[in-house]
């Protein structure tokens, strides 16, 4: 019985190691999601990023898409505020996205509804310790942007990241494909970001565009 349980207590002590890895390796864990379609594995990634990208939206039709003008408030702390300055900063200037081209576009409209689903799913990851747009209860984006209020239908997109300052998150979006094409993206009208701080990268972060 003794042997057993120093066996076990070995095999304990080894798995909390693996488990709290990331913790100490200075990773960056990005992911993007617009509509809910197959996912597409991009190649090429280094075993410091993980990223993915889902997309059923042609951001040419914007059939049975009501467009509504919302008045733009102030996020709730600065560096939400950085996050959606840097964002519209970056949609002044044509860029490509991967090989697509996305032209300059118009600024997105900062959006309390949007805001709060971020916020929720960002303090969500940093306390159930977890990365993912599948919420701990299961919730896609468009379920937590529609439960803060938002148009179910009008719900465009969501990027979130694993990183520390608002300057390296929206750099490290820009620099991969999915998440620049969403942050690009001309259909969408408004932007809610979400910050939590603390956890393995320093701060989780959450994007939530609509299309309204």
């Amino acid at each position: 019985m003794t042997t057993w349980m120093f066996w076990a207590f070995i095999c304990l002590g080894l798995g909390q190691l693996a488990h709290a890895w990331p913790a100490n390796g200075h990773r960056l864990q990005l992911r993007t999601i617009l509509g809910t379609a197959e996912s597409i594995d991009e190649p090429g990634l280094s075993s410091s990023e993980e990223l993915r990208s889902i997309s059923n939206n042609d951001e040419d039709d914007d059939d049975g898409i009501v467009v509504q003008d919302f008045e733009r408030r102030s996020s709730s702390n600065s560096y939400q505020q950085s996050v959606f300055d840097l964002t519209n900063q970056a949609r002044k200037q044509g860029r490509y996205c991967g090989s697509t081209w996305y032209p300059a576009t118009s600024a997105l409209k900062w959006n309390n509804q949007l805001g709060n689903a971020a916020t929720n799913h960002a303090k969500s990851m940093l306390y159930y310790n977890y990365f993912s747009h599948t919420g701990k209860d299961g919730s896609s984006f468009v379920d937590r942007i529609a439960a803060a209020g938002y148009a179910r239908n009008c719900a465009g997109g969501e990027n979130i990241a694993g990183n520390q300052t608002p300057e390296k998150t929206v750099t490290a979006w820009i620099n991969s494909p999915g998440h620049c094409a969403n942050l690009m993206n001309k259909g969408f009208k408004a932007l809610g970001v979400g910050y939590a701080q603390g956890g393995p990268y320093g701060a989780y972060w959450v994007q939530n565009f609509g299309w309204c």
